[in-house]
Formats: structure tokens, C-alpha cells, sequence
């Protein structure tokens, strides 16, 4: 599942989280991975990735991954 920033927020475990780079580090805490666009959180059989614009470093999407959908 992708959203890209201009949705402007996401549900995580029923808690609405504006997407900013900030927030969505308050919320998911420290990333198990930090890649070239992006930061890969690990929550069980789940994954979440946030892409970062690397020309603003702003918050271009964030994609949910379940180990279901390999």
C-alpha cells in the first residue's frame, strides 16, 4: 500500500499521524534500516518504508509492506 504526502496523513494502530518527516519518526521511533530515499521500520511480519525527496528531504510517500504479499 502506498500514500503519498499529499494525503497528508496516515492511520497507524488507529492513531492519525501527519506526514512529515518528524512525526512519522515520533510515532514509529528509530528505522532498522536507513536506505538512500528513505528510512525501513520492521514491526513483525510488517514493514513500513518512508521515502524522503532527496533534493528537499521533505516526505515523498510512505509504503506498508506484509510479509503475506511476497
Amino acid at each position: 500500500v502506498h500514500v503519498g504526502a499529499a494525503a497528508g496523513k496516515i492511520q497507524i494502530n488507529g492513531s492519525w499521524i501527519p506526514l512529515s518527516k518528524y512525526r512519522v519518526a515520533d510515532a514509529l521511533g528509530q528505522p532498522q534500516f536507513q536506505a538512500e530515499d528513505g528510512d525501513v521500520y520492521i514491526r513483525g511480519h510488517h514493514a513500513v518504508k518512508v521515502y524522503m525527496d532527496p533534493e528537499t528531504g521533505r516526505l515523498a510517500g510512505v509504503d506498508f509492506f506484509d510479509q503475506a504479499s511476497e
